[in-house]
C-alpha cells in the first residue's frame, strides 16, 4: 500500500537501500520532522549510516530528531548489540536504542534473540522495538511480558486501519511510532517508509 505524506508531523526510516542521493534538506522542508536511520544489521554496519547521519545534521535535523536502529538477525544478540552501540557512539547518536524485529526471508529471530539484544544494550524501558502483530504472534512475544517494560513499541502496520492493533505484550501506552506504509517524499527518488506519531487518544472500544 502506498501513502501520500501525512499532513501532521511525520518521520521516515532510511537505510542504504534508499541509495546515496537523499536530499535531507528537501525532506525537512516537506515536513519530515524526524529520521530513523539504520545503523547496523546483524554484526555489520549499514554502509550509508555515517553519511546519512552527516547529511541529516547538515540539513538541520536536531540531535533529538535523529534516531538509529538495528536490524536483528538470529543469534549472537550481545555481539549485535555491541556493534550497534559502537556505531551509534561513532556517529554521535544520543537518542534511545531501537531494534527492528521482523523476517527478511532468510533470518527469523526469536523472542530469545530479541530479549538478549534488549538486555545487552542496557537501556531498559527506553528502547523501542519495531514489530507488527503477525510477527509478534509467530514469535510468541505475548509469553514474555517483560518486553513491555524493556521497550516501547514502533508498530509496523500497513493495512490502513484508523485504530492500531497493538500486539501483546505491549499496551497502547507504550506505542511511540506507527509505520503506515511507503510514500513519496521530497528528497527521495523512490517511495520511503513513513512513520507517524500515534493519536493522543483512541476511540471508545479501540484495541489496547
Amino acid at each position: 500500500m502506498r501513502w501520500a505524506a501525512p499532513d501532521g508531523p511525520y518521520g521516515v526510516d532510511v537505510s542504504r537501500w534508499q541509495g546515496d542521493c537523499i536530499d535531507f534538506r528537501a525532506a525537512r522542508g516537506a515536513g519530515v520532522s524526524f529520521v530513523i536511520l539504520r545503523a547496523t544489521h546483524g554484526t555489520l554496519d549499514d554502509a550509508r549510516f555515517l553519511a546519512n547521519v552527516t547529511a541529516a545534521r547538515e540539513a538541520g535535523f536536531a540531535p533529538d530528531d535523529l534516531h538509529a536502529y538495528h536490524f536483528l538477525r538470529v543469534g549472537a544478540g550481545a555481539l549485535q548489540a555491541a556493534v550497534y552501540l559502537d556505531a551509534c557512539q561513532m556517529a554521535g547518536i544520543t537518542t534511545a536504542p531501537i531494534v527492528d524485529f521482523e523476517d527478511d526471508g532468510a533470518s527469523v529471530p526469536t523472542a530469545d534473540d530479541l530479549l538478549t539484544w534488549l538486555r545487552a544494550v542496557g537501556a531498559a524501558g527506553e528502547t523501542a522495538v519495531y514489530c507488527n502483530a503477525d510477527k509478534a504472534a509467530r514469535a510468541g512475544l505475548a509469553a514474555h511480558p517483560e518486553l513491555a517494560s524493556l521497550a516501547h513499541l514502533w508498530l509496523a502496520e500497513w493495512n490502513g486501519r484508523d485504530v492500531p492493533v497493538i500486539p501483546q505484550p505491549w499496551s497502547r501506552s507504550r506505542l511511540i511510532w506507527r509505520q503506515v506504509g511507503a510514500g513519496h517524499v521530497a528528497g527521495f527518488v523512490a517511495p520511503v517508509d513513513i512513520d507517524v506519531l500515534p493519536p493522543p487518544t483512541l476511540p471508545t472500544g479501540a484495541a489496547k
